[in-house]
């Protein structure tokens, strides 16, 4: 659960504007909450709980990976811009790779 703790920190960050330009407190609430949370379901584990986590785990998919997906770029400063990456994108960087 930790692990995904931080995997959620990390992607949150690449889907988020706002995580995107405060990284370390976005970093610092998400892990900070999430081994908190993590660690309570742990030690109360039961059906309930499970299917609370269930429930929460395809939220945070649904927000990540289905919806539309933009990536920021950028560690503060002046604006952060969205990227969108494609396939025609990363054919052409193949086609120049080789």
């Amino acid at each position: 659960m930790g692990g995904t703790v931080v995997g959620i920190a990390y992607l949150g960050e690449k889907k988020c504007h706002w995580a995107a330009q405060h990284q370390f407190l976005w970093k610092t609430i998400i892990i900070a909450g999430g081994m908190t949370i993590a660690y309570l379901f742990i030690i109360n584990l039961n059906k309930f709980i499970v299917i609370v986590e269930l429930l929460i785990l395809l939220k945070i998919a649904y927000l990540f990976f289905l919806k539309q997906s933009r990536r920021y770029v950028g560690t503060g400063g002046s604006k952060n811009l969205p990227v969108q990456t494609g396939t025609s994108e990363i054919e052409e960087q193949m086609g120049q790779c080789c």
